[in-house]
């Protein structure tokens, strides 16, 4: 049984082997399928004869063996695929379907396509780990299938998630030509640039339906019960031909017939005659999406569904990204809105539940029907409701509900719970629709409430993406988190200042030292005229500041401010707080890095055993402890020691951070390193390559981190004689920067 095992039953007999498979970092529930989502096909495909047609070049030997399906979103690009699907699969082809909406969906997509081939395990968790190229290995099975096949590719509408445009232009990562007779590729994407798509793909262009065809859709979507064919194509031309356009409009024309009541709008003859009555473009589709959207929406609210209208608003003005129902839509919070005052909770599920009758919305439970539903709305409606609202001016007042929702939603959490592995997934589904509201609190004009709303939030989502190890990414989102704080809170305002103190942080973990210790004495200025130093909301960055300055070698100035800070926190906070032992661990390792070796493996060993107490042995403090005592161990020479204590920390570390998380690698690198001093010189090139790759990737070649990795690297190759190679890696390491060699500071914790 290959595969994801969504739920466990009991089997009375279990013949031949089984094998459970995950990808890191997802839960078991979205773990996705590489089955085409046929449910989809709900409705005869028509007027695409002639795109299949062509398409079915893929189904049988011949030069084209890649193709993109491009067009506006809508356009029924996804159907199109599905049926050159269903017609691979009748004719014994392997099908592998894989979602490029993002490059998570993408890189879990392909991970599963790797299992349904037959990767073994090692070889899975080798290629997504960082030790070998994920591409690589799923291309080397594709080639290689004995049977024909045809992987699609579904909604790749951001070149990013395939690897860049420089890839999609040189036929690298995953998007590559296809060298097998017996395979084909299938991409749809909105994104349909001739110049960035490489020559040899196949790119057809798909367009509205004609009138007949359209018609034929309007007509099978209502069984034939709103009227004659020649409105159905007057109708249809009305709309553009867009698929999506005939589906909203046929779904709500089968609505208004199963009413038992008079309702105005009931046939296609109806429907034309109020489109053409509206002050709408007659040659722009997504308007007559919206008089489609005011139809429906009329529709529920004469059925009793009062709420239905400003519902459907609120959820246009969430991110670009399904929207957690339990999470962001709790009926106190959402009742807030003047409109939807009154709605309870039965009430406002069954709005829900209509708006995806009509087919404004999706409803989707990942894993069953236990698990929290999400929304998913189609980008053109979610357009259309934003933009109605920027010209009737209710945009800010639905904004200033999601901030609500978003800010209640993390009331209920801990206070490190950004940092928490166990909490993750719920950062995840937060942080998309929060950092959107950051760049639409200026515009729309939100209030002073609502903005500290966002800002706090926002501030916590960063944290966690740093967290997570993507550093570029939270510099950039605190950046804006920041002016928007500056501009509507002031620079003194508390919030403003904790959105410094993380963007400093974020600096940090970057490698930019000398950027963040100007930080964080920006900040320390702030704290001393406003609060004072030994408030509890200036030990955090008086902590950060030191820890500046170990990492820029200034030891003795780290280690004065450590000693300082450790006698406060521990009269503040006691011996045992989580804060008090971060400071405690942080002066050890300046006793580390000044060559108290004994000193700091004594110290290290105490804090250890608080935090496995106190904490757990598992928790990421408790393992950062560990790992520094494996590193002092090395230091003194107690290879045995150093070996035992960093295997355990890398094992623990990969079950609770994942392959691809800076500290795993931390301790990967480490690992590496005490292959080569036991001789094991091709473990070791093989481990620091891996290793390299991550941290090139995650943090940049120029990141300390990363050149000391390459340092390393270079200097295995020359124990094992392969001089040219190792003297290309220092060069690299010298083109880079960074320490030249392992001294003081963190170079020695890599």
């Amino acid at each position: 049984m290959d595969g994801s095992a969504r739920q466990v039953v009991q089997a009375h007999t279990i013949t031949g082997g089984v094998r459970f498979e995950t990808v890191p970092g997802l839960s078991p529930g979205s773990v996705p399928p590489v089955r085409p989502p046929f449910g989809k096909l709900d409705l005869p495909v028509r007027g695409r004869d002639q795109t299949l047609t062509r398409l079915e070049v893929l189904l049988r030997p011949g030069p084209d063996r890649v193709a993109l399906l491009h067009g506006l979103g809508g356009c029924g690009k996804t159907t199109i695929a599905l049926a050159l699907a269903r017609r691979a699969l009748e004719r014994g082809v392997t099908v592998l379907w894989v979602s490029g909406a993002t490059e998570t969906d993408l890189q879990a997509g392909m991970r599963q396509v790797a299992v349904r081939l037959g990767a073994e395990q090692r070889s899975i968790e080798q290629a997504w780990g960082g030790g070998a190229n994920a591409a690589d290995l799923v291309w080397s099975l594709l080639e290689a299938h004995h049977d024909r096949w045809l992987l699609v590719i579904d909604n790749a509408d951001d070149p990013a998630a395939l690897g860049g445009v420089p890839a999609l232009r040189e036929g690298a990562n995953w998007w590559r030509e296809v060298g097998s007779d017996l395979g084909a590729v299938l991409v749809t994407s909105r994104y349909g640039d001739h110049f960035t798509w490489n020559s040899w793909c196949l790119p057809l262009r798909v367009g509205g339906l004609a009138a007949p065809d359209a018609a034929q859709v309007l007509i099978d979507a209502t069984g034939g019960r709103a009227g004659a064919r020649e409105d159905a194509e007057s109708l249809a031309t009305r709309l553009g031909g867009l698929p999506l356009a005939l589906r909203l409009v046929g779904a709500y024309l089968a609505e208004a017939n199963e009413v038992p009541w008079s309702v105005a709008v009931r046939t296609f003859a109806d429907y034309a005659g109020v489109l053409e009555t509206g002050e709408l473009a007659d040659d722009e589709p997504t308007q007559d999406l919206a008089r489609t959207w005011d139809l429906s929406i009329d529709l529920l609210t004469r059925l009793g569904h009062t709420g239905a209208r400003p519902l459907l608003g609120l959820l246009c003005h969430f991110g670009d990204s399904a929207i957690p129902v339990r999470t962001l839509l709790e009926p106190a919070v959402v009742t807030r809105h003047p409109q939807l005052c009154g709605v309870g909770a039965v009430q406002l599920w069954k709005v829900l539940t209509e708006l995806a009758n009509v087919g404004l919305i999706d409803l989707v439970r990942e894993g069953g029907d236990t698990t929290e539903p999400w929304v998913e709305i189609h980008p053109l409606v979610r357009e259309i409701g934003r933009r109605r609202a920027r010209r009737d001016g209710t945009a800010p007042g639905y904004l200033e509900v999601c901030a609500r929702s978003a800010a209640e939603a993390v009331e209920a959490e801990h206070l490190e719970s950004p940092e928490d592995p166990d909490r993750w997934p719920f950062w995840r589904s937060l942080t998309p629709h929060v950092l959107w509201m950051v760049r639409m609190a200026v515009p729309e004009a939100l209030s002073p409430g609502a903005v500290r709303d966002v800002v706090r939030v926002a501030t916590a989502c960063a944290r966690n993406l740093r967290e997570l190890g993507l550093y570029d990414r939270a510099a950039d989102e605190l950046t804006a988190i920041v002016a928007l704080s500056v501009t509507r809170l002031g620079e003194t305002d508390a919030l403003t200042v904790d959105a410094y103190h993380c963007l400093a942080s974020a600096h940090h973990a970057m490698g930019r030292y000398d950027i963040a210790l100007d930080e964080y004495r920006r900040v320390l200025d702030i704290r001393r005229r406003t609060v004072g130093m030994d408030d509890l909301l200036t030990l955090p960055t008086r902590h950060q500041f030191a820890y500046a300055l170990h990492d820029l070698g200034r030891l003795a100035e780290a280690e004065a401010e450590f000693r300082a800070l450790l006698a406060v926190r521990r009269e503040v906070s006691g011996t045992t707080d989580v804060r008090t032992l971060s400071t405690w661990q942080r002066w050890a390792r300046v006793l580390h890095d000044q060559g108290e070796l004994i000193a700091a493996e004594n110290q290290y060993t105490k804090i250890a055993a608080i935090q496995a107490e106190h904490l757990g042995p598992q928790h990421r403090h408790t393992l950062s402890t560990r790992h520094l005592i494996g590193v002092v161990r090395l230091g003194l020479g107690d290879i045995d020691g150093a070996e035992t204590e960093t295997t355990s920390v890398l094992r623990a570390r990969l079950a609770t951070l994942g392959t691809r998380h800076p500290s795993t690698l931390i301790t990967a690198s480490q690992v590496a390193l005490l292959h080569h001093l036991r001789g094991r010189l091709s473990e070791a090139i093989t481990d620091y390559r891996a290793v390299l790759d991550a941290q090139t990737d995650l943090l940049g070649p120029e990141h300390p981190h990363t050149v000391i990795t390459r340092r390393r690297l270079a200097d295995a190759l020359s124990a094992r004689g392969r001089y040219a190679e190792a003297d290309a890696e220092r060069r690299k390491a010298s083109e880079s920067g960074g320490p030249a060699a392992e001294g003081p500071g963190p170079a020695r914790f890599v």
